[in-house]
């Protein structure tokens, strides 16, 4: 009789729901969504140390558990002009890099790098370009889900064996460039332009292959390029659009509160965050060759308006091209301009 009366007072406990079931049979936590992030630059490279992972653990935080990044930095799943059909393919969830690694295909955001518009820091051009991005570019990039784009600081000239005063300096040196219009810009200027990627760089200038390179400080430094080079020609020659995408296919397939808060933690804000490390990496740049002692020069004035006026040109016959393309040239040329008259310090 008792053996009964404890079955039956089992069963109440068991179908009413007061009996707790084994942890085996309880529904157990969803495991985090998880997303990718690729970049061609290095682990220590500031924009994953200072921007990315900052941001990742924002999201991560708020999101409360449910979305997890792990990082893919140096090429590991693609070279660095591939970063952007790495996203599109869902390769990577999200990718990072320079449009003008793909010449072409994103040509509106291509004037951001056209020679002396007047670029000061990293900070002021992203900001710039997030705006022009606003008004103009969304249509270039309407196959990705846009975090945020940026600019580094202004592109220099360093060299291995001899310093770069003025034009007749420049005249057949063998500088690393990254696209087919700073190609010409150098031809203009007497140079021979030679085409690599970043990551490429510093083995053609340990085999002599290279003279030189065209990039600020932030790259020279990140990607060891000052362990060769010793003279350093400022001149605030130009930046270079980066973006970060996000597939939009898996940005769509989140959920919505989770979406909300990359948006809300993404754009002009994360333009800006983005510009400044690139700063940062300017200065650890400078630091680095003036504690060396090395060869530092500021173009003057009169020498820089011969540079600007030889290449003047170049930037009409950008506008000619996108007008051509039925693209609104003059109308982005002259409102990057504008703003970077605006933000100049």
């Amino acid at each position: 009789m008792l053996t009964k009366k404890i079955f039956i007072t089992l069963s109440i406990l068991f179908f009413s729901g007061n009996l707790t079931l084994p942890c085996s049979a309880q529904t157990l936590p969803e495991e985090p969504i998880e997303l990718k992030i690729s970049h061609f630059g290095l682990p220590t490279w500031a924009q994953q140390t200072e921007v990315l992972e900052p941001w990742a653990k924002t999201i991560e935080t708020l999101a409360k558990g449910r979305i997890k990044f792990s990082f893919f930095p140096n090429e590991i799943l693609g070279k660095a002009n591939e970063q952007y059909d790495l996203v599109l393919k869902g390769i990577t969830d999200i990718g990072c890099s320079v449009t003008e690694y793909t010449p072409g295909r994103f040509p509106l955001t291509s004037s951001m790098k056209l020679p002396f518009l007047g670029v000061q820091s990293g900070e002021q051009a992203s900001i710039v370009l997030w705006r022009i991005y606003n008004d103009y570019l969304k249509e270039e990039f309407k196959d990705t889900k846009v975090l945020w784009l940026w600019c580094h600081g202004p592109g220099q000239i360093h060299t291995v064996n001899k310093p770069v005063r003025t034009l007749e300096d420049l005249k057949g040196l063998r500088i690393r460039i990254v696209d087919p219009l700073m190609a010409k810009v150098l031809e203009q200027l007497g140079a021979i332009p030679v085409k690599c990627s970043a990551p490429d760089t510093y083995p053609l200038l340990k085999e002599g292959k290279l003279d030189g390179v065209l990039i600020p400080w932030e790259g020279a430094y990140a990607f060891n390029m000052l362990s060769l080079c010793k003279y350093h020609t400022q001149v605030n020659f130009y930046t270079l659009p980066f973006f970060a995408v996000m597939n939009k296919e898996k940005y769509n397939s989140l959920p919505e509160d989770i979406r909300k808060i990359i948006d809300e933690n993404s754009g002009e804000a994360m333009a800006v965050v983005a510009g400044q490390a690139s700063d940062h990496d300017d200065l650890k740049g400078i630091a680095l060759a003036e504690k060396r002692g090395d060869f530092i020069y500021t173009m003057p004035a009169s020498e820089l308006n011969r540079w600007k006026k030889t290449t003047m040109p170049l930037g009409d016959e950008w506008i000619e091209k996108m007008n051509a393309k039925g693209l609104p040239g003059d109308k982005v040329l002259a409102a990057i301009v504008d703003l970077f008259l605006q933000l100049q310090k």
